[in-house]
């Protein structure tokens, strides 16, 4: 994706991305490789989602600030979990789906982020062993 080409300067503090989409996007399938696309128009619905990705870094950076101020950083265990990830017209196959889609379970779908920040433990690690939202709270 070529977000650098696009300044994210003056980006407002929280966004209603879904309004800012256009209709056609719908909320579940829509194929791009029919030409229903612009290229500026895919360009402008990615760099939505970088800004999107962009307020929900600076709200989770609002949360770790207020969590240090209060003294608990320490002791307090965060994770970040998605319920799905976003394909945004990409894929290794071509399949150029902008939004979640079913019943087909693609990669950008199937691999949701999971970011897990624990005091004392490591940091930077990726690690690659499967798991299921279902995990979180037994794990925790």
């Amino acid at each position: 994706m070529a977000f650098s080409r696009t300044t994210l300067k003056g980006l407002p503090e929280t966004v209603n991305f879904r309004c800012r989409l256009p209709r056609e996007v719908g909320h579940y399938c829509m194929p791009i490789h029919n030409g229903l696309y612009t290229e500026p128009e895919l360009h402008h619905i990615r760099m939505l989602y970088a800004e999107m990705v962009t307020v929900c870094d600076r709200q989770l950076g609002r949360l770790m600030k207020a969590i240090h101020k209060l003294g608990y950083d320490e002791n307090t265990m965060l994770w970040m979990v998605s319920d799905h990830g976003q394909p945004l017209g990409n894929g290794e196959h071509g399949h150029g789906l902008m939004r979640k889609c079913r019943p087909w379970p693609y990669e950008e779908l199937a691999h949701a982020p999971s970011i897990i920040r624990v005091p004392g433990a490591k940091s930077g690690q990726r690690i690659s062993s499967f798991i299921q939202s279902v995990d979180v709270a037994p794990t925790v």
